[in-house]
């Protein structure tokens, strides 16, 4: 990102074509570069997604291709992986097959399989760790600790969240143990601690990109409020499930009797399973799942932010949901009998039913509201493409080179881009019928104001605007 940010904000005309040349394969770059260059750059991003990516890319030398593929085969693993969590949680093959079934049709994990992202690989390695454990605790064999050490250490690679799963696997493990079994806390000791020595590496290279770091995660200590954090909460558990991408004051009312029928199955589920679900079973969830939910939660309301509300960063608590309400539903319909028993396989149909009508209008979209600010880029091409010799104005301090990057993939070819980094004040071209305005900073639409050019709104949302040259 930095090495395009700087080639790409560069006060010089540019176009679309030129600015994408960052997207495609360079056979000239290896693996070793890929991996230096996001461990000097970006090292938040542990490196076994694009390491992946990057070997695929040398066969297909599709960029597009490569980056997506690796998450939507990790989307499709989850399913299998899940099935296999439930059955050696629970032992019954219903359970995991609904388990199975739940997560098939969720939206949410659909959404982060067609990403270009490590978030649907580290869904699945939560689910394989966890497994790996389970097996580890009943096998006490090396070599099933050595698979957990292995699924751990890809994990931490994965994302650094995991050290959350691993705490939670952790509190599991004592509770096994009772402080009794000092051969098991012995054996997942060292487990956990050969997957960490093997993540040092690059946890040292975390530490040297402090501050880039914390930069890029500035924006989760923001405040949010209460309600913007309640309304994040609500509408993330609804997307499990269901997720039409319906704006959000227009369905107000819908949206809302959705999320809070599918908090309720939710907060039924926790109630049920504590009161029927084993106690080993429980445990294993309640931890995994509850780790990140209280650290995140509890840092967003005691020291302000909003960690909680970006759902990627839930994915165990989430897992975790949809085991619970798999147990539930499956125990209702085995158990219940007449109504009852009719209300919980029509329930079970209504969430199949809801998560499949979810996935076909996802699959037909061009874009989704996890992506905002961006998702409204291609509002602002279908204006720029229709708008003959035109010059669009970005500059670094409110556009990163992703932004840009994605903006130009729908735009002409050939269609003029001026980005700039607002180091140098710069003069507006002349040359060209209209001139747009897209992500610019307050500060220097201030500045564009005070020359006297006029900043007509176009897609506010998009924070896309015409700026209108002052008269002489």
């Amino acid at each position: 990102p930095v090495e395009a940010g700087k080639a790409i904000f560069t006060a010089h005309l540019t176009t679309a074509e030129q600015v994408q040349t960052f997207q495609a394969y360079d056979p000239s770059r290896s693996l070793f570069t890929t991996v230096a260059k996001l461990a000097a750059h970006d090292p938040q991003h542990p490196p076994l997604y694009y390491i992946l990516a990057r070997i695929l890319l040398t066969g297909v030398h599709n960029t597009v291709l490569a980056t997506r593929l690796v998450a939507a085969v990790a989307g499709i693993a989850l399913i299998p992986a899940m099935y296999f969590l439930a059955l050696e949680l629970f032992g019954s093959y219903q359970i995991s097959a609904l388990s199975a079934a739940i997560v098939a049709v969720s939206p949410f994990h659909q959404i982060y399989a067609q990403e270009a992202r490590e978030y649907s690989l580290w869904a699945v390695l939560i689910a394989l760790s966890t497994l790996c454990l389970l097996k580890a605790v009943k096998k006490q064999s090396w070599a099933a600790w050595a698979l957990y050490s292995f699924t751990l250490m890809a994990g931490l690679y994965t994302f650094i969240f995991t050290f959350l799963v691993a705490v939670g696997h952790g509190l599991y493990v004592l509770y096994r143990s009772q402080l009794k079994d000092f051969g098991l806390l012995r054996n997942y000791g060292v487990a956990t601690l050969i997957a960490v020595a093997a993540f040092y590496p690059w946890l040292t290279t975390i530490g040297i990109g402090q501050n880039s770091n914390i930069r890029a995660a500035n924006w989760t200590s923001t405040p949010m409020p209460l309600t913007g954090l309640l309304k994040s909460w609500s509408g993330h558990i609804k997307s499990l499930f269901f997720d039409l991408d319906l704006d959000a004051n227009a369905y107000m009312a819908y949206n809302i009797v959705i999320a809070l029928l599918l908090i309720a199955l939710v907060a039924y589920a926790v109630f049920w399973s504590v009161r029927h679900m084993s106690r080993s079973a429980l445990i294993c969830l309640l931890t995994l799942g509850g780790v990140t939910l209280v650290l995140l939660v509890g840092a967003d309301l005691g020291m302000g932010g909003r960690r909680s509300s970006v759902s990627r960063y839930l994915m165990p608590t989430y897992l975790t949901m949809q085991l619970l309400i798999a147990y539930c539903l499956s125990q209702n319909i085995m158990l219940r009998q007449g109504l009852a028993k009719r209300f919980w396989q029509s329930t079970l149909i209504v969430i199949l039913a809801m998560g499949l009508l979810s996935e076909a209008v996802i699959v037909r979209a061009q874009t989704w509201s996890h992506k905002r600010p961006s998702e409204f880029n291609y509002q602002v091409a279908e204006i720029v493409n229709s708008t003959p010799n035109s010059l669009v104005v970005s500059s670094a301090l409110n556009a990163r080179p992703g932004k840009i990057a994605s903006l130009c993939t729908l735009l002409q070819p050939d269609q003029a881009i001026l980005a700039f980094d607002e180091v140098q004040p710069i003069q507006l071209p002349d040359g060209f019928d209209h001139t747009f305005a897209f992500a610019l900073s307050k500060g220097y639409k201030e500045t564009l104001k005070s020359q006297g050019y006029g900043l007509v709104p176009v897609a506010p949302e998009a924070d896309f605007w015409r700026i209108e040259k002052p008269l002489r």
